[in-house]
């Protein structure tokens, strides 16, 4: 025992300063930029309003700008630019879906974001990137179950237009099979990973020229005053909406509440979209999704947490040979307690029937018997 005591006492100085070496050698967090109100980036609302392939302003557009302020479209784009924060993230996903009898699944993933342009101004003016160019990377890892560590995807996504489309190439990893596979392009109404929601929710809409909008009238939800505005599919005439209707906060331009409508123009599925402010960077990012679809009533709630940003990731994050490496490359640092059972979940999202009474419209839900 003298002996270890001796031993230790002569190590211990050793040890301490090779753990302080690593620590030191642990590159801090770049703060990167900071974030910006996307009216603010683009300057000229005319940006927003007439982007690339645009003609001229509607009538109901110019109806929209002496009642408003804005036009939908542009409430759109400043939308969108708030689902991109930055030019790379690194954050954890999890997705609880409980079904009609009460019983839940859970995924959670750890996923790094690379966005290959300045910012939403660039974007929309195609400086810098244009239709066809890759726009965004991804790699994601299943953290949980545990028999599912390790196992994952990544894919290269492009910048689409109306004239131009190319699709999106995605490799998964499986930690039993021990190879990587190419997937088939994703179907925009194909499920994203377990949940209920889709694809589509999830990745895709560019709203400049996949749909066309128009603001229905403004609304108060949960204390914030909204736009509200209805988005129609113009690309896919068998789109599995027959529209959308989101409101989008006034200040900041963040879309909060959703209702989807199925292609009988039947209320399908309500979504409340929660936002956190990320220091020190100051980017508004989602926190939680809210979600139940009324004909199954299933529930899906959608979770992020343990933001990071413009940390400069290398597209060598994003190839088939990372994915073999199985590299759960961080662990949270202040991880969410998991949904044991429905009485742990959040209140159901709610319908607007105020809003709705108080333009006339009547709603008809999925799933209505009679």
């Amino acid at each position: 025992m003298k002996r270890f005591r001796e031993t230790w006492i002569v190590f211990w100085p050793t040890l301490m300063g090779t753990i302080w070496l690593l620590l030191l050698s642990i590159p801090p967090l770049s703060e990167g930029d900071s974030y910006r109100n996307p009216k603010e980036i683009l300057g000229n609302p005319m940006i927003a309003r007439m982007p690339p392939g645009k003609a001229q302003l509607t009538p109901i557009e110019k109806e929209e700008i002496q009642k408003y302020g804005v036009t939908a479209l542009e409430l759109m784009i400043y939308s969108y630019a708030s689902k991109e924060p930055g030019h790379d993230n690194d954050r954890f996903d999890r997705v609880t879906v409980v079904n009609s009898l009460g019983s839940l699944r859970i995924r959670e993933f750890l996923c790094k974001y690379s966005f290959y342009y300045k910012d939403i101004k660039a974007l929309i003016t195609q400086d810098g990137i244009k239709p066809g160019d890759l726009h965004a990377n991804m790699i994601g890892l299943n953290v949980y179950p545990p028999e599912n560590v390790g196992s994952g995807g990544t894919c290269y996504t492009y910048l689409n237009s109306a004239g131009a489309q190319k699709a999106r190439w995605t490799w998964s990893w499986s930690n039993k099979l021990r190879r990587v596979r190419v997937k088939n392009p994703q179907i925009k109404d194909d499920n994203y990973v377990i949940s209920d929601l889709t694809w589509d929710d999830m990745e895709e809409r560019e709203p400049w020229w996949e749909e066309e909008h128009k603001i229905l009238g403004t609304d108060i939800f949960k204390g914030q005053r909204c736009f509200v505005v209805e988005n129609h599919n113009i690309v896919n005439p068998n789109y599995y909406l027959s529209r959308r209707v989101t409101w989008v906060e006034e200040k900041d331009f963040r879309d909060v509440h959703e209702e989807q409508f199925d292609r009988k123009g039947r209320l399908l599925r309500v979504i409340d979209k929660d936002w956190v402010q990320v220091r020190p960077w100051n980017y508004w990012a989602w926190s939680q999704w809210n979600s139940k679809t009324l004909d199954t009533r299933v529930r899906t709630i959608y979770q992020w947490y343990d933001w990071i940003f413009d940390q400069g990731f290398g597209k060598r994050w994003y190839s088939q040979g990372q994915l073999r490496k199985e590299f759960v490359w961080r662990r949270p640092k202040s991880p969410l307690p998991y949904f044991k059972g429905v009485a742990d979940l959040p209140p159901e999202p709610q319908i607007r029937w105020e809003f709705w009474n108080t333009l006339g419209v009547k709603i008809a839900t999925a799933g209505e018997r009679g």
